[in-house]
């Protein structure tokens, strides 16, 4: 009679000594659509603007994606080239809502033909940007590049994710971009 006794206190002394884990909530990119297409694999810029369109008819440019994507991204990427100065070609979202002193990471599949692609995380204020980071990619076979900044944010403040092939006068070339990220932490 004593081993059942003995052993159901041991069992209650090792259960309430084992520490709960606390899980931690799982990361969630800001960004919806970050990966440039539907769930039924069709192409999709929801979300986005740009400064480039692929060639289609005057009145309705179409969205810069192609099918060309790094493993994991589907099938669609948004491609990139150099505008003519002062301008450039860039893809953007904007993301609102966020306040507090926060840590975001940044990250981006990038594939560059005899070109450079920029991810960069903007913070605007009142019209203005008050800061700025970004990686920089010429590679040319598809290649995650990333980055982390704390960013001191109001509910006003707006946050976007920028990427950019630059500008040119000479010379010509592309950048894609996909599974585009931007991740609280």
């Amino acid at each position: 009679m004593k081993t059942p006794l003995f052993t159901l206190l041991f069992l209650a002394i090792l259960i309430s000594s084992c520490k709960k884990e606390e899980s931690t909530p799982a990361a969630i990119n800001l960004i919806s659509n970050y990966s440039f297409e539907t769930p039924g694999h069709d192409s999709t810029f929801v979300g986005w603007t740009s400064t480039c369109f692929l060639p289609g008819p005057v009145d309705n440019p179409m969205a810069p994606l192609v099918m060309d994507a790094p493993v994991g991204g589907g099938s669609w990427s948004m491609q990139l080239w150099p505008s003519w100065f002062p301008g450039d070609g860039s893809g953007e979202t904007i993301i609102t809502g966020q306040s507090g002193n926060n840590v975001y990471h940044v990250g981006s599949w990038v594939k560059c033909y005899q070109w450079y692609g920029t991810v960069s995380l903007q913070q605007w204020r009142n019209g203005q940007k008050i800061s700025e980071k970004w990686v920089t990619d010429t590679t040319s076979s598809w290649t995650y590049v990333s980055f982390t900044d704390t960013l001191n944010t109001l509910p006003t403040d707006t946050l976007k994710v920028y990427l950019t092939a630059g500008a040119t006068e000479v010379f010509y070339g592309w950048s894609r971009f996909d599974l585009v990220s931007l991740v609280k932490q």
